[in-house]
């Protein structure tokens, strides 16, 4: 019964990163920030599924599928950031943390190469660290102006401050995608934080709809 709910939440949140991919997609007169979420989603899907296929081949032993998951969130968010924030100083400190990050994290491993095949804490903390803090201050720009990715990011903050905590737990009980019915609780979380991700990601569909009817007045 666990892993049916389990599953049931995971593909649930699938679903909604489809649709969500789909109303991307048809957006017309798309901005370059537009775009890039309109790719974000798109690899975003592809790794979710990769995941799940590799965890379905490969039963526990997909953890090194979480170093591709914190890449392609780390870049693209960070390459999302720089773009519509708008102070020049802000830009060039996320400029600068994305390979500062990126270089620890490369001597993490190389100090320790069994960390490619488990989790890296040192890798979870400083991306996680890193995407929340690009999130609070575009929230910090723009709540009393224009709302660019406003609930775009209170979805990021929300997500990856439990997929942190989450990932943290399954480096102190080195499992990534749990199939014994004590641990599955665990994921839920982490994938019920991914469905409410997604609709913050609607919500900011939305928004940009209105303002792309707005502006065709």
């Amino acid at each position: 019964m666990n892993l049916i709910v389990f599953f049931s939440v995971f593909f649930f949140g699938v679903f909604l990163v489809f649709i969500n991919f789909i109303l991307i997609t048809t957006l017309k007169n798309k901005s370059k920030n537009e775009k890039i979420l309109f790719w974000y989603l798109f690899v975003s899907l592809l790794e979710t599924l990769l995941c799940y296929s590799i965890y379905r081949l490969f039963p526990n032993s997909n953890y090194f599928v979480s170093h591709l998951y914190f890449f392609i969130h780390f870049t693209f968010l960070s390459y999302i950031y720089h773009q519509i924030i708008d102070n020049s100083n802000i830009k060039k400190g996320i400029k600068i943390t994305y390979p500062i990050v990126y270089l620890i994290v490369f001597l993490s491993f190389l100090l320790n190469p069994s960390l490619f095949f488990g989790f890296n804490l040192i890798e979870i903390i400083l991306i996680c660290l890193a995407i929340i803090l690009f999130a609070f201050i575009l929230i910090f720009q723009t709540i009393e102006t224009e709302k660019r990715y406003f609930y775009f990011s209170i979805g990021i903050i929300l997500y990856f401050s439990i997929s942190c905590l989450i990932f943290i737990s399954g480096s102190l009980d080195k499992v990534l995608v749990f199939s014994r019915d004590p641990y599955i609780d665990h994921w839920i979380i982490k994938d019920l934080f991914y469905i409410l991700f997604q609709l913050f990601i609607f919500k900011e569909y939305i928004f940009i709809k209105q303002n792309q009817h707005e502006l065709s007045k």
